[in-house]
């Protein structure tokens, strides 16, 4: 045995590849182990081309060890997730001490497991504690490389929505999966903005302080639990997704309750409107759904509408005794979040209704301020810049200062980022022609043109000496 074995040929892992089981037995009855391997006979036996755990059972029991590595760091775990072997995957994974282990290159179990598309093994590996958001060493994550298939998994990609994997992380070459979708998959891209939509419907407030940080996800869970809680997906909630008229018709003739919350203390009518489904919302209307409910995050039907530019389903609710001047996420009042939204018709229709155009959000910034907000988020300066004249035209105070100081002017480059530079001048521009104030320093003694030049901002900081000058 040990005139065969050598770096090129070991007897036993040779066995254990092919599966030759007999020959593998009694290799391991000898003792007789590779010397000369760079690859430990237990990861050999993953590499077997059929789901069989004969090979890792024989190899367990004489060594006792799951967790070796090969001469790239990899592991059984990886290398099985690599090849989508759930009868394998499932004996290393009882045994198994660190799910989230990297290889050379930074990937994990997870990450070979999306490669290979891989559904269950994924879903198996997230319960078992596997880091849904660790990237490798190109920066790619998870979502990113199940982008990268050829022919992508809808359903992969779903499930790993559901567990929030960032769709707008860049990787090394500056391409995030939102990116790739756009590129490739415009159906995906369709779903990631859904998902989006849906997203900043329950996450709001969309722009905080920027000096403060965002709480986690497990203290956003300690503070908010909310009181009536129902199964996230079930049948009701799946109707209003749906848009099943009949089938929620039938669960009221049952006896359900039209108000009842899932697990973010949202009505199905908030839901209705947030994914903008009309006839949904009329039908839950009439129905008795309260148009008033507020989530304990502040979510209202209104709100949602609101954040997902809905304005036909806004239109319906301001005909329905719809308050006002209740606030929606955050403490942002009605007016602030369609601003924020560059949907001048929303906000157009909410003035028209009666909402005050000079409301203050809960920074003290005014409508400017929560259209330059976003900028800091969106690029499509059109819809900014028709907005800016909406508020422009309710004679709103073009120099109103926020709780830092900052007027809408200073805020925009405070915010601006060297990448949107051309974006950002142009709103300057057009804040500048209506007289905004460029020389006022905020409460750290900074000035808008002091911040062009923190941030890169060369474009912005030209108009700004024109307007000066």
């Amino acid at each position: 045995m040990d005139t065969v074995d050598s770096e090129e040929f070991a007897p036993l892992n040779m066995a254990l590849r092919h599966g030759r089981w007999q020959v593998a037995r009694y290799i391991l009855e000898h003792n007789n182990l590779p010397n000369y391997s760079y690859t430990p006979p237990f990861i050999a036996a993953c590499q077997y081309n059929k789901d069989d755990i004969t090979g890792l059972d024989l190899v367990y029991r004489h060594t006792a060890n799951i967790n070796c590595t090969d001469s790239q760091n990899r592991t059984g775990l990886m290398t099985v997730c690599l090849l989508g072997h759930e009868k394998k995957f499932t004996f290393i994974l009882n045994h198994c001490d660190d799910v989230n282990h990297c290889d050379d290159y930074g990937m994990t179990a997870l990450l070979d497991a999306i490669t290979s598309q891989s559904i269950s093994l994924v879903q198996q590996l997230i319960e078992a504690g596997a880091n849904v958001n660790h990237c490798n060493l190109n920066k790619d994550n998870a979502l990113v490389l199940a982008l990268k298939s050829k022919n992508p998994s809808v359903k992969l990609i779903q499930l790993l929505l559901d567990y929030d994997v960032s769709m707008v992380k860049p990787n090394k070459q500056s391409q995030s999966a939102y990116d790739l979708a756009k590129q490739k998959h415009p159906d995906i891209a369709k779903r990631l903005d859904a998902v989006i939509a849906k997203q900043q419907q329950m996450e709001l407030p969309l722009f905080t302080d920027q000096t403060s940080a965002p709480q986690s996800r497990e203290q956003t869970k300690k503070n908010h639990t909310p009181k009536h809680r129902t199964t996230p997906h079930n049948e009701w909630f799946d109707a209003i997704a749906k848009g099943n008229l009949g089938q929620l018709n039938r669960f009221l003739l049952k006896g359900a309750n039209i108000n009842q919350t899932d697990q973010k203390d949202c009505t199905a009518l908030i839901h209705a409107a947030g994914q903008g489904k009309r006839a949904v919302c009329s039908f839950l209307i009439e129905q008795g759904a309260d148009v008033n409910f507020r989530s304990q995050n502040g979510s209202t039907a209104l709100s949602s509408a609101l954040i997902s530019r809905s304005d036909n389903v806004v239109e319906l609710l301001l005909r329905h005794q719809v308050k006002l001047n209740q606030q929606g996420p955050g403490g942002y009042p009605y007016v602030n979040l369609a601003a924020a939204q560059w949907s001048e018709s929303c906000l157009s229709r909410l003035v028209e209704a009666g909402a005050n155009p000079l409301s203050l959000d809960p920074t003290n910034g005014n409508l400017y301020h929560n259209v330059v907000s976003a900028a800091a988020y969106y690029s499509q300066t059109g819809k900014a810049l028709q907005t800016l004249k909406l508020i422009h035209s309710y004679q709103v105070p073009i120099n109103q200062r926020d709780q830092h100081g900052r007027t809408p002017l200073a805020l925009l480059t405070f915010l601006g980022r060297r990448d949107k530079d051309q974006q950002v001048a142009s709103l300057a521009h057009q804040l500048l022609k209506w007289q905004a104030d460029a020389k006022t320093k905020d409460k750290q003694g900074f000035t808008p043109l002091d911040y062009c030049q923190q941030n890169h901002l060369a474009n912005t900081r030209g108009v700004i000496l024109s307007y000066i000058s």
